[in-house]
């Protein structure tokens, strides 16, 4: 490997400490590129540059990423290399992210009925990857900016249950909460300086996410939602002052976080209900959020129903040994055409991994082309292009299918069987919250209306692959609908109107929440639906 192909800012972080584990340095863990395991070892994402300064030798664990090109040139994993005295480092390139912003454009520009604001406010969705904020013009209802970056609690841990067991630490909780406050400062300024406004003028601030975000946000310990019975410390709607939260920018400003529903039915699903209107359209109607989380709520004989799946983050790209966020440089179409493999990358430029719904559609055509079964196993017994058997290689990590194939400088670009079998347990876990639900409201799949997809997966990717892979029915084709942010829309909606924060603490206390952890039932649906096929859907038993 070259240096250029390693592409690595110019920048480095200079660390003074004796003998510390590199992820256990927050200075250092904001810097890192991707860290899905949270510092556990097992990603391989965590990469590095060593550039000056002592270090222990790479631990057997790190060669097992780590190639003889990659050591020799200092590039470690962060998480297995111990530091003495000064060293620096250089980090791989980031490339920005794309982020879902987009709201429905039917939300009113007007405040709630009868009521009558003044000066601005924000609105913001905490998700678990990523934080989004809004800036509005309460007199006219008039959206001035809006403003998103990465949430930098994900150099802990890509999912919440990683940020769960970080935050039961010691001062687990409080570095967690600092994180996001200084995020949240900054996505203020940044809208501020994009209005033309100053934050003193912001005097309200609505706050919606999942439980666990609210919790860390607010400071709260989160570590009783990881062990049974998961239960929140609160769940209704809080207000408190900026400065009482922690807030340090926007000093004048009353906060609101949003109510959830339950340990894992977070505010964002009580916004999102809210902002879909999802009581209010036909019966048998589904809001699916599929993130690290997938959040599921069915409307069915005038009750919501609800269940909060693991999905993992494979469909955000991550976890994935060629994975990476929707960003510069992420394959995120692939189709065949004229039997040769063809990709998509987003930017246009050199491809440099898979995102989510790069992930799926390569599946996708793995299955079209013989190379993969429906059980998830790559091989070429069935191929139906009998060149692109040399594309299959097995390693010590296990069998790649090569996309693009290493040339000379070039790493180029593979799927991994544990890739697919990563996307096989997203797709267990979502098929299984799906069939619960629709077995606790006593309907089958062919009777849901339509489907509501709300998050970047629903914005960005044809849900057809979903049906394909057999995520979804085949009935549900036609019937799928993306709501874009609906978190943020509830949000913005709360944000404008006192009526609208009413009708969600009202939403919030109607959910029933199902209980996936006790029996076996979850578990045996989950272990069925693993394979990539579009059957077994007609009857949910």
């Amino acid at each position: 490997m070259s240096h250029n192909t390693y592409d690595c800012d110019n920048e480095f972080k200079t660390i003074q400490d004796d003998w510390v584990r590199v992820f256990d340095l927050p200075g250092v863990l904001e810097q890192i590129t991707d860290s899905p395991c949270g510092g556990e070892g097992n990603c391989g994402k965590c990469k590095v540059m060593v550039l000056e300064g002592e270090c222990t030798p790479p631990a057997a664990e790190e060669r097992v990423w780590l190639n003889t090109a990659e050591l020799e040139q200092g590039i470690r994993l962060a998480c297995h290399c111990q530091i003495r005295g000064t060293i620096r480092l250089r980090f791989p390139h980031k490339a920005a992210p794309q982020i879902l912003i987009k709201t429905r454009p039917e939300i009113s520009n007007l405040p709630g009925k009868g009521e009558v604001k003044t000066g601005y406010g924000m609105a913001a969705d905490i998700g678990t990857t990523t934080v989004v904020g809004s800036i509005y013009n309460l007199g006219n209802g008039k959206e001035m900016h809006i403003s998103s970056g990465l949430n930098p609690q994900s150099a802990f841990g890509m999912d919440v249950m990683s940020r769960i067991n970080y935050g039961s630490h010691h001062e687990g909780t409080k570095r967690l909460q600092r994180c996001i406050l200084n995020c949240l400062d900054q996505i203020t300024i940044d809208n501020c300086t994009g209005s033309g406004i100053e934050a003193a003028d912001i005097k309200e601030i609505v706050i919606t996410g999942n439980t666990v975000m609210l919790h860390l946000l607010a400071g709260v310990d989160p570590s009783a939602m990881g062990r049974f019975p998961y239960k929140p410390e609160f769940i209704t709607a809080i207000n408190k002052s900026a400065v009482d939260l922690g807030l340090t920018v926007p000093v004048h400003a009353n906060v609101l976080l949003m109510p959830s529903a339950s340990a894992f039915i977070g505010a964002d699903i009580v916004a999102g209900i809210v902002a879909t209107g999802l009581e209010q359209g036909p019966d048998n109607v589904f809001l699916l959020d599929l993130g690290t989380n997938g959040e599921m709520v069915l409307f069915s004989n005038n009750r919501l129903w609800a269940c909060s799946v693991a999905i993992g983050p494979a469909l955000e790209g991550m976890n994935i040994e060629c994975g990476m966020r929707a960003g510069a440089g992420a394959v995120d179409q692939v189709w065949i055409e004229d039997e040769k493999l063809c990709m998509h990358v987003i930017g246009e430029g050199q491809a440099r991994g898979l995102c989510g719904s790069g992930l799926i559609e390569t599946v996708g055509v793995l299955l079209h082309a013989g190379i993969a079964a429906v059980n998830g196993r790559i091989s070429c017994n069935n191929n139906s292009f009998p060149d692109w058997a040399e594309r299959i290689i097995d390693t010590e990590r296990g069998r790649r299918f090569w996309l693009i194939p290493p040339c000379n400088q070039n790493k180029g670009l593979y799927i991994s069987q544990n890739d697919v079998r990563q996307l096989q347990l997203a797709k267990g876990a979502v098929c299984a919250g799906i069939k619960l639900l629709l077995d606790a409201a006593g309907i089958k799949a062919q009777q849901v209306q339509e489907i509501k997809l709300a998050g970047a997966l629903g914005n960005y990717l044809n849900s057809d692959g979903l049906i394909e892979l057999g995520f979804f029915p085949r009935e549900w084709r036609g019937k799928i609908r993306p709501v874009g942010n609906s978190a943020l829309q509830g949000a913005i909606m709360a944000l404008k109107s006192t009526t609208v924060r009413n009708q969600a603490e009202e939403i919030s206390h109607k959910i029933k929440s199902l209980d996936l952890t006790s029996g076996s039932e979850f578990q045996n649906i989950f272990v069925r639906s693993m394979s990539f096929s579009s059957t077994g859907w007609t009857s949910t038993r």
